[in-house]
């Protein structure tokens, strides 16, 4: 035949069904601790602490031990937590939890993760979280490491009213409670490029 007057044969290829996407199995163990004695701090206080102790477990976020603080304000309120502060020694994170129910054996859940602050603060070390927290209403503030760290840390708590004239007697409404480890019990966990967070319990000292 004369190659001029050929015509080539085209496929058209039929569509490939899409892929499902994976689904996101979750990474966290039941597992339990040991807890420290109950710590107590005022507004306008700091406390040292490190996530190298024995007690210190990674149970939320990045692969990290970390110090679990409780707050439960008396009223509507400006808080900064902030590691930005001279024996920050390590890349510290922090995370803000509500705590959903404490029940009769002291046992706090942990439930929605509200905030989460990596850097913003004096240096590449610290995070500085300011967030308003309603009145009666419990959190579980996490000071954790970025990826795997650890070390001494200083955290630092602020409360906007307990600089306002005739109102400074907030520090006494604002009392957390240092948790070293959780027992988690629930079993869902989520991806979110800043590590990943387990529903908990923990095991409040004291209780």
């Amino acid at each position: 035949s004369d190659p001029t007057t050929s015509s080539a044969r085209t496929t058209v290829p039929t569509a490939s069904p899409t892929a499902s996407p994976p689904t996101l199995v979750p990474t966290c163990a039941p597992t339990s601790a040991a807890f420290a004695d109950r710590l107590t701090l005022e507004c306008g206080e700091r406390v040292q602490g490190s996530t190298r102790e024995p007690t210190d477990v990674d149970e939320v976020g990045f692969p990290s031990p970390e110090d679990v603080y409780l707050v439960t304000p008396s009223v509507d309120d400006d808080y900064t937590f902030s590691t930005c502060n001279s024996a920050t020694a390590f890349d510290t994170v922090l995370r803000l939890f509500l705590v959903e129910a404490i029940d009769s054996e002291g046992t706090a859940t942990l439930g929605e993760l509200i905030l989460f602050v990596d850097d913003g603060g004096c240096g590449d070390l610290s995070a500085v979280m300011e967030v308003r927290l309603e009145a009666g209403v419990s959190y579980a503030l996490v000071v954790e490491g970025f990826s795997n760290e650890s070390g001494a840390y200083e955290l630092s708590v602020e409360c906007a009213s307990e600089n306002d004239d005739g109102d400074d007697n907030l520090s006494d409404d604002a009392v957390l409670g240092i948790i070293v480890g959780l027992a988690v019990t629930a079993v869902a966990a989520t991806a979110l490029g800043i590590g990943y967070w387990c529903r908990a319990s923990a095991k409040l000292p004291g209780e």
